[in-house]
């Protein structure tokens, strides 16, 4: 599937620094945080490369959602361990 809208939940130049907060959310799986204890299932974990004149940037990407409605609807029912929900048209990001 082509990925479309997605939260954005963590991004660095440094791509191991992004695999860390991956591997970190993966193994915590914040149920502490998360009331409503949802699982984050690991194949809905994207890392994107954005690349720009100045350097190229890697996103940390949760899920995949046809609009940009859909994407922030979840994020803010299931996602309450992200101080802001951040939703990223990743059709945009080449």
């Amino acid at each position: 599937p082509i990925l479309e809208y997605s939260i954005q939940l963590f991004v660095s130049n440094n791509y191991q620094l992004v695999k860390k907060k991956l591997n970190f959310i993966i193994n915590k799986n914040y149920k502490t945080q998360n009331k409503q204890n949802y699982v984050l299932n690991e194949k809905d974990f994207f890392i994107v490369a954005f690349i720009h004149e100045l350097d190229k940037e890697f996103i940390l990407l949760y899920k995949n959602f046809t609009s940009r409605d859909l994407a922030l609807d979840y994020c803010l029912k299931h996602l309450n361990f992200l101080s802001k929900c951040l939703i990223v048209n990743a059709q945009n990001l080449d």
